[in-house]
């Protein structure tokens, strides 16, 4: 398979990272349309993580997906199937990283990103992280 490697600007969000025992999320992304297979079949999700400084050794963000059928917090869940990523703190902090998440056919309209701290993880983390959209 190709990567997915075609960002589209006009679709992205903000993230910030989250600290110890912390959840963030990201704006939602309106993918306008609900369960377009098979054309999800070629778009993914990306969270890009700049290094962060003040991540504890050892310690971990876990960043996930939840899709939604409205611009609403209400309404997000997670999507099971595309898993999650973990960043991890080294000696000093974590280094930058790209997560990717193929979204399945069955997504709904609108999807976010999902940061949450481990224990321990850093009380003074102050980073943002960027989700996308690639083709």
């Amino acid at each position: 398979l190709l990567a997915r490697s075609i960002r589209d600007a006009l679709l992205t969000a903000n993230i910030a990272a989250p600290n110890a025992n912390a959840t963030t999320y990201s704006t939602f992304i309106d993918l306008g349309v609900a369960n377009s297979f098979p054309t999800t079949e070629s778009i993914s999700l990306v969270a890009n993580v700049p290094a962060i400084a003040n991540l504890a050794n050892t310690k971990v963000i876990t960043i996930s997906v939840e899709d939604a059928d409205a611009n609403a917090n209400a309404n997000a869940a997670a999507l099971a199937l595309v898993g999650s990523g973990t960043i991890t703190g080294g000696a000093s902090g974590s280094a930058a990283a790209e997560i990717a998440f193929a979204l399945p056919g069955n997504v709904r309209r609108f999807v976010r990103l999902k940061a949450v701290g481990g224990s321990a993880a850093g009380t003074t983390i102050t980073e943002t992280a960027t989700a996308e959209i690639r083709v």
